[in-house]
């Protein structure tokens, strides 16, 4: 599905590498060529899209919990805790 080049019904793994080279594969796509996005190409940044917000909300999770835990664990041993990653813009802007 999804009717755009590297698009398939897979289901590949959800995660930033796959959705950035998505992404830019379509950025690529559109600035190449003389013409409108297609559905196909609107329906896949959508898509794309939705993906992205589902892969920052687990990012999210994790950071939240996983991370903090093994932040305490690492405060508790005097060992400095990283910063945050700064956020992203939201999709569609």
């Amino acid at each position: 599905g999804g009717g755009f080049a590297g698009r398939g019904g897979g289901g590949a793994s959800l995660n930033f590498t796959t959705l950035n080279g998505e992404f830019s594969s379509l950025m690529n796509t559109v600035e190449q060529g003389d013409f409108a996005p297609t559905q196909a190409m609107q329906e896949t940044y959508h898509e794309s899209c939705q993906q992205l917000t589902q892969a920052l909300a687990q990012w999210e999770e994790l950071k939240s919990k996983e991370l903090a835990a093994l932040n305490a664990i690492l405060g508790a041993g005097k060992i400095a805790v990283p910063p945050p990653a700064p956020a992203g813009p939201p999709c569609g802007r």
